[in-house]
């Protein structure tokens, strides 16, 4: 077929370049039927004695009749003597359905190809000037403006310097998803209206705005190999240019909490703040993280959720959601003369307290989510062995007094000064115990 044999020369070159894939790595296709990942299949079956294609993986996203669509992508994986698969996604009602869409396919393409092959798609040269100019308009940073990379962890893209018309070239039969054609989408207007201008003013238009992309990845991992060099997280950063401030920020973000990164005006806010020499600022960054700015330095932290939160003015019963909690001060410094059928989560110093104290159970969320191990400095230490007796909860406590000093539990080696007189005790009803 013509240019067939561009198409494989391409995903070869790609495939032992960019995209570092080791010769007998298996690889699973993402094809959707139309021409690019079609012509990614062709691609894939002229290079398989090195790179073997394990099969072809069509996702149905249940939103409209893809059976065009899926009838392509079946006869492509034909064609490459390839099994094909057809995988359906459920996407939850509302929000942006896009970008659930995207997600779904992803996470359904990575767990088919299991732990040792790895997923290609057909993402052209066209499609990564698109996505420059869409992040150009939308005032992208540099992380934005790197648009696709050929290889990110277990996807590889080895069509990204083809241009879409060589895949429509092939001669084998696609379908075009319909909703291409709609101007409902900024990519499809930008794709339909702006592209063939810019073409017509700079024929090479989508080759420079690629290597834009290119030269901004090059140049951020200087940047990162530079950061990483340097112990940012005991930076005073006072007096350092806000926009400075912020793009540090963003980066101590990305690398020890992950997950989504802090809204613009979020991040310069707490910016504002670490310039300013706060002493105790904080903002709130998404997903369950704050930023706080203590005189300068930066640090992440899990949020507070004021539902798990309770102060209590002095010894006595408290309502935390569904649990009922109760301070009782004892005379020995055991708290023994506390019944032994109630659980005892905490043990502390009764004698000078400075009221009211605050008591925070940390949420299960917080303790596990691996995207936020980096941001549990501020929570509970590991207590000592005498800590919990007689059955604790599954949950973890923490109890701070009026100016915020740490009551419970105790650091790492700090002496049990309860030892030494009256100690208040912090009984929970109300929820498991652990084992």
């Amino acid at each position: 077929m013509p240019g067939t044999r561009t198409v494989a020369e391409a995903v070869r070159d790609a495939l032992a370049g960019p995209c570092a894939v080791a010769d007998g790595t298996p690889l699973v296709a993402a094809c959707s039927g139309g021409a690019d990942s079609v012509s990614l299949v062709a691609g894939l079956a002229h290079v398989a004695k090195r790179w073997p294609l394990r099969s072809v993986v069509f996702v149905d996203h249940g939103l409209r009749d893809v059976a065009a669509e899926r009838d392509c992508a079946r006869r492509a994986a034909l064609r490459a003597g390839a099994p094909f698969v057809t995988a359906t996604v459920t996407l939850e009602t509302g929000g942006n359905l896009q970008e659930q869409a995207r997600r779904a396919r992803y996470a359904t393409l990575l767990a088919h190809a299991g732990e040792d092959a790895l997923v290609a798609t057909g993402h052209t040269l066209d499609d990564q000037a698109e996505t420059v100019l869409q992040r150009i308009l939308r005032g992208s940073g540099l992380r934005g403006l790197a648009a696709m990379a050929w290889r990110e962890g277990r996807l590889v893209r080895p069509l990204l310097a083809v241009p879409r018309e060589e895949t429509r070239a092939t001669g084998f039969p696609f379908a075009d998803d319909p909703s291409n054609a709609s101007g409902r989408f900024q990519r499809n207007r930008l794709r339909r209206d702006v592209m063939p201008a810019l073409l017509a003013e700079a024929p090479r238009a989508r080759e420079a705005l690629a290597e834009v992309a290119s030269q901004v990845r090059v140049e951020l991992e200087l940047l990162d190999a530079l950061a990483s060099a340097v112990d940012l997280a005991a930076a005073d950063l006072r007096g350092v240019p806000a926009d400075l401030t912020e793009t540090l920020l963003r980066w101590r973000h990305r690398r020890e909490v992950g997950g989504a990164p802090p809204g613009r005006g979020a991040a310069a806010q707490l910016a504002r703040q670490l310039v300013d020499g706060a002493t105790d600022g904080g903002t709130s960054l998404g997903g369950g993280v704050l930023g706080r700015a203590r005189s300068g330095r930066l640090d992440f932290q899990v949020e507070r959720d004021p539902r798990l939160e309770v102060v209590a003015h002095g010894p006595g019963h408290y309502r935390l959601g569904t649990l009922r909690l109760e301070l009782i001060e004892t005379s020995t410094p055991t708290g023994r003369e506390v019944p032994a059928s109630q659980p005892t989560v905490a043990r502390f110093a009764a004698e000078g307290l400075r009221w009211p104290l605050k008591i925070r159970k940390t949420s299960a969320a917080s303790r596990t989510n691996p995207a936020r191990r980096a941001v549990q400095r501020d929570g509970p230490e590991p207590p000592a062995a005498d800590a919990l007796s007689r059955g604790a909860p599954t949950t973890e406590y923490m109890i701070t007094d009026a100016i915020g000093a740490r009551l419970w539990p105790r650091a790492v080696g700090d002496a049990p000064a309860a030892a030494r007189g009256p100690v208040m005790v912090l009984v929970v009803e109300g929820e498991g115990r652990g084992s």
